[in-house]
């Protein structure tokens, strides 16, 4: 039952382009509470360089979140993840969801730090299914060879194991594996609710 049950995993439900807020679920493990919102800030220490920021999540979706663009990548069955910017923050809107197993990004062995990156060749082309909880999905890396990053590590969020950024805020990961990657919500903006909804 349900919109991910059944034999073909993908239901007949699967991502659509458009504008969405992005939103954590509950991660026990991660400590990581839901509906902190996806985020990308040009200034403090958010900033990784001229033309890339680190990504966060924040309790504070209303403010402190941004809204992302999800089109299609440059690999077949793929999506790019653009920030629309962030005035507050600083942020320039599409820069483009990244992770790189180099470059000051490494965590440890099995993940890696996430960040926004202006232009093409830097950011990910994502393949994003239907997450474990119902209505949710996970955000999965492809090959990146001039990122060294390999495929199918998830993005994540923990407000623990050093991603805590403050108690309201946690950095964003990719991690290896099925265990601490996130099932994110995808709230549609200016087009009713989220996905998959009604």
């Amino acid at each position: 039952g349900g919109k991910n049950g059944g034999g073909d995993v993908f239901g007949g439900w699967a991502m659509q382009p458009g504008v969405y807020r992005i939103k954590t679920t509950h991660h026990g493990p991660g400590q990581q509470e839901a509906g902190w919102g996806l985020s990308a800030w040009h200034k403090w220490d958010d900033q990784r360089n001229g033309s890339s920021s680190w990504v966060r999540v924040h309790r504070d979706a209303d403010r402190w979140a941004c809204d992302w663009e999800v089109e299609a990548g440059k690999k077949p069955g793929t999506w790019r993840i653009k920030t629309l910017g962030h005035a507050e923050g600083d942020q320039q809107a599409g820069w483009g969801l990244s992770a790189w197993h180099a470059h000051g990004a490494v965590r440890n062995g099995g993940s890696s730090w996430a960040a926004v990156h202006d232009g093409d060749h830097w950011p990910m082309d994502w393949t994003i299914e239907p997450g474990k909880k119902p209505d949710t999905w996970r955000i999965l890396t492809t090959h990146h060879e001039a990122g060294k990053q390999d495929a199918r590590w998830g993005l994540s969020a923990w407000h623990g194991h050093g991603a805590v950024r403050n108690e309201h805020s946690s950095k964003v990961a990719v991690h290896e594996g099925d265990h601490w990657p996130m099932d994110w919500t995808f709230e549609r903006q200016g087009f009713g609710d989220g996905v998959g909804d009604g």
